[in-house]
């Protein structure tokens, strides 16, 4: 998806080998906004919600009352598999112009990539958490690449922000985690496999906190 919304270009070297360890919290707030536009775009009857909150990777993203969307190319927006997704160039306070797509995987699910950052993003409403404590779901790869560990056997429990999965992506290692305690009901792939963005890895259940 990243060829097809125009984000690579001669100069992606310096863009994707920037060593940082996490995003910055405005980053993480423009994945959010992303993710949420595309959602707004096909449910706009939701876009005020109540009860929503956002993951964005292995942590929950707080609503920043001071954060507000500048978009230097106005989003457009496109179907895949019938769920909507976004692109467009966002503008950062520190006066960046960042390429951003939002990639639809599930309904309420989305691979965002803003600049060289590429993480899930997950929208989780008071509704849907009201069906139970425990529910199966997918664990998704965020990159294309080789499956590098398996680092829990099924049905054991995994702490929240703990990698169960380790990726090797153009040389680097990718961890896999979820904001949320859980166990891994069925591995759907295996070490050395090679795997696709968006595929998914395992199915999971949250476990009661």
């Amino acid at each position: 998806p990243w060829i097809a919304g125009g984000m690579y270009h001669a100069g992606f070297l310096e863009e994707e080998f920037v060593p940082e360890v996490r995003p910055a919290p405005e980053l993480l707030h423009w994945m959010v906004a992303a993710a949420a536009r595309a959602h707004a775009s096909r449910f706009p009857a939701l876009v005020t919600e109540p009860g929503v909150r956002w993951a964005v990777g292995d942590q929950w993203v707080k609503a920043d009352p001071e954060f507000q969307e500048s978009w230097v190319q106005e989003p457009s927006f496109f179907e895949e598999n019938g769920l909507a997704g976004l692109s467009g160039v966002a503008g950062f306070s520190d006066g960046r112009k960042l390429k951003t797509l939002a990639f639809p995987l599930q309904p309420d699910k989305w691979l965002v990539r803003v600049g060289g950052w590429v993480l899930s993003v997950r929208r989780s409403s008071a509704a849907a958490r009201a069906q139970g404590p425990t529910r199966s779901r997918s664990l998704l790869a965020l990159v294309s690449g080789r499956v590098h560990s398996l680092l829990y056997r099924e049905q054991t429990p995994v702490p929240a922000h703990e990698p169960l999965l380790v990726l090797e992506s153009l040389s680097l290692l990718v961890p896999h985690a979820l904001p949320v305690d859980t166990q891994v009901v069925h591995w759907k792939v295996e070490a050395e496999e090679e795997v696709r963005a968006g595929q998914v890895l395992a199915v999971f259940e949250t476990l009661k906190s």
